[in-house]
């Protein structure tokens, strides 16, 4: 039999080829597939962005993909606490750029990205490209007195008092949403210049937290403190149940009524004849 490339028959006559050394099959992949390997290190990782909390980097895609099409990418953070947002994610995602938020102003922090592909695991060690970014001092624009001004089922609406900055012009606010309890899975939204924000398209009966920060000439500010608030509930459908049960006193009441008209025509003949 003629085996598949990277791959050799153990005997003469062999049913099955077997990865030479260095390449492998996934558990997924066919004994008539060929041998692949993992990918080599992603290339030219850059730093697109950086503020006080919020970090932006971007790479190419590895120059050797082991003969595969499934790398993903895997990225990793030294000095990260909980709370800090990864988008799209942290852990296999397909996107060759990432966006960190929530990190602390002035902190060094050490990111390495990964290439990964299905040999991966029987590889060993992926290879990786490493980057160290300080974040910027914060400026003192922080927003004020965020608050809840209208909630619906689907959509909330908050306002904030602008920063109290005479010297700096404002440009912009951002503002973060997520459910309670979520935080790592924040949106966060370029919101213009308006102290105010309408929130669309929500989960009913769900309890979300509310963020705001503003840019000015001189930066990012900090964000605000967390404020909470819950969607109601669209009104339901009524019941064939409830349907009876206003059926039987819709009824109740027709009879009553029936009978008083009688009783009085009644009590008017009588009066009347006598």
């Amino acid at each position: 039999m003629t085996c598949p490339e990277h791959s050799t028959a153990p005997y003469t006559g062999s049913a099955e080829c077997r990865c030479n050394t260095g390449y492998y099959r996934a558990n997924h992949d066919s004994r008539s597939m060929a041998c692949t390997k993992p990918p080599s290190a992603p290339q030219n990782l850059t730093l697109n962005f950086v503020d006080q909390s919020t970090v932006m980097l971007s790479w190419k895609a590895p120059k050797f993909l082991g003969g595969r099409t499934d790398t993903v990418y895997r990225v990793t953070c030294d000095a990260c606490s909980y709370g800090v947002t990864y988008i799209p994610n942290k852990e296999r995602f397909n996107e060759s750029e990432i966006t960190i938020s929530g990190l602390n102003p002035v902190s060094q922090y050490h990111f390495k990205v990964y290439a990964e592909n299905g040999v991966t695991a029987k590889a060993g060690e992926p290879e990786f490209v490493e980057i160290v970014v300080t974040t910027e001092a914060s400026v003192p624009s922080k927003v004020h007195n965020v608050k809840v001004v209208a909630a619906t089922a689907t959509e909330i609406s908050i306002a904030w008092d602008s920063p109290d900055d005479p010297f700096n012009e404002l440009e912009m606010y951002e503002v973060r949403y997520f459910e309670k309890g979520r935080k790592k899975n924040a949106t966060i939204i370029r919101a213009g210049r308006d102290p105010g924000y309408n929130f669309q398209n929500l989960k009913q009966k769900t309890e979300y937290g509310f963020q705001v920060r503003a840019k000015t000439v001189s930066g990012w500010g900090e964000f605000s403190n967390v404020v909470y608030k819950r969607t109601g509930q669209l009104m339901a459908l009524v019941g064939e149940e409830d349907y009876s049960q206003q059926g039987l006193m819709i009824t109740i009441i027709a009879v009553a009524v029936a009978l008083l008209l009688v009783f009085l025509v009644i009590a008017a003949a009588l009066f009347f004849r006598g």
